[in-house]
């Protein structure tokens, strides 16, 4: 699971990855276990690696970025648990209930793993972060203020778990927040994801 902005090449914009039209990612590298033994500690010298997937399911691609939930699956063409690499599915809920605080694993400018945390109760919401606009549809969920971390830059398409259950019910679309790195606390302002209950039925695709 990722962001639908996420199957656009940045350096030719005509190159559009989709699930109808365009679903091959035969050289896209998925890398595992990107992550920092201790807080200051050193990245891995060697990354572990799989090559290629599948676009199975997308939102519209009718604009570049983010039309509904701003989600899409993908399914990969080689498997991390087979090559070893000690890695866990992530079960989902796709009921729309209201989750009462959420958790994100992400990696904000592509840095190695970090971890956001928010205990209150998050809203739904009809933002577009990406363009500033709204819908007459609640298609994400609104992180009015994280507790601890901040998503950032590069973190599209980074799983919501629901703090009660640990299931997935959003992946990052985009928000205001920002860390300060010196007290690890955000700047106040929101965060949005889509919903995972949004994404189940919805956004205009074709796809099933």
């Amino acid at each position: 699971m990722t962001a639908n902005n996420c199957l656009y090449n940045p350096s030719n914009t005509n190159i559009r990855y989709d699930a109808i039209n365009n679903p091959l990612l035969s050289n896209w590298v998925f890398q595992w276990n990107y992550e920092k033994t201790t807080c200051n500690g050193s990245i891995p010298n060697s990354l572990n690696s799989t090559t290629g997937a599948i676009v199975r399911a997308n939102s519209s691609s009718s604009t570049l970025y983010i039309v509904g939930s701003n989600f899409a699956l993908l399914e990969l063409s080689e498997s991390p648990i087979a090559a070893g690499y000690d890695v866990y599915f992530s079960g989902w809920d796709a009921t729309g209930a209201t989750p009462q605080g959420g958790t994100s694993i992400h990696h904000p400018n592509g840095a190695p793993k970090k971890i956001a945390v928010e205990n209150a109760q998050l809203t739904a919401s009809t933002s577009n972060p990406i363009t500033g606009g709204t819908s007459s549809q609640l298609t994400h969920w609104e992180v009015p203020d994280w507790d601890g971390g901040a998503l950032e830059g590069s973190s599209q398409g980074a799983p919501l778990f629901d703090n009660a259950t640990g299931r997935v019910v959003g992946q990052f679309s985009g928000g205001f927040a920002e860390c300060n790195t010196s007290t690890n606390q955000d700047n106040g302002l929101p965060d949005y994801f889509g919903q995972f209950a949004w994404s189940w039925l919805n956004n205009g695709a074709t796809d099933s």
